[in-house]
């Protein structure tokens, strides 16, 4: 799921209630999500290039890890009161850096990416992969190896994809935009999780047969 189609949200922050409650309220309507781009699985990470085992040197190592954890922290502390599980086990981030993909928080990685020495995210290696798995600048769900990760360029290269698609300044991606992305994101990477990449049809069946709080209706059902 692509920002693009919530850019609506951030016009309308100056009106909203504080941010944490805005973050409960949003992730309590959406409904699962199929990955928008369905081959994802099928892509292989790349390693970079190598030196005596050691990774060469990127620019992709001078990331702000400090939006990552402050949504990791956000997520653990108030996930499992936005929906059961949600917070017991917050997703991995797969970050586009220049040309390169960073890999935090991932317990299971692929066995093609390389860490990163002396780089850490909660205590796990950073890993780094060239190339980029998702083949555009999206924030969006995606299936690393076995696991689903909350895909998203830097910030700043969000901001310039936005500008791109929407014209300059239309847009502003500050930092709580871009947590609130991250919030957005991790909640379908749990839904993804949770129903093992397969998200439930409820085409055909009564509203009031509906399950509650999945947040379908009769209009987007």
């Amino acid at each position: 799921m692509s920002i693009y189609n919530r850019i609506s949200e951030s016009k309308l922050r100056s009106k909203r209630a504080p941010g944490w409650i805005c973050l409960l309220a949003i992730l309590l309507l959406v409904g699962c999500t199929a990955n928008p781009f369905p081959n994802s699985s099928a892509v292989s990470p790349t390693a970079p290039s190598t030196s005596n085992g050691a990774v060469t040197p990127s620019t992709a190592t001078s990331l702000d890890l400090s939006p990552f954890l402050q949504a990791h922290s956000v997520l653990t502390s108030l996930g499992n009161k936005v929906w059961p599980a949600f917070g017991t086990a917050p997703p991995p981030y797969l970050v586009q850096v220049g040309s390169e993909d960073l890999l935090l928080g991932n317990a299971t990685p692929p066995a093609a990416v390389v860490p990163i020495p002396g780089l850490t995210f909660l205590g796990m290696p950073v890993y780094l992969q060239t190339g980029h798995l998702v083949p555009v600048p999206a924030a969006t769900t995606w299936k690393v190896g076995e696991t689903w990760c909350v895909a998203i360029p830097e910030r700043e290269a969000l901001q310039h994809a936005v500008d791109q698609s929407l014209g300059i300044e239309q847009v502003s991606i500050t930092t709580t935009t871009y947590l609130r992305v991250l919030f957005h994101e991790s909640f379908h990477a749990f839904q993804m999780t949770s129903t093992g990449g397969q998200p439930r049809n409820y085409s055909g069946i009564s509203p009031a047969r509906l399950p509650r709080h999945t947040g379908f209706s009769q209009e987007n059902r």
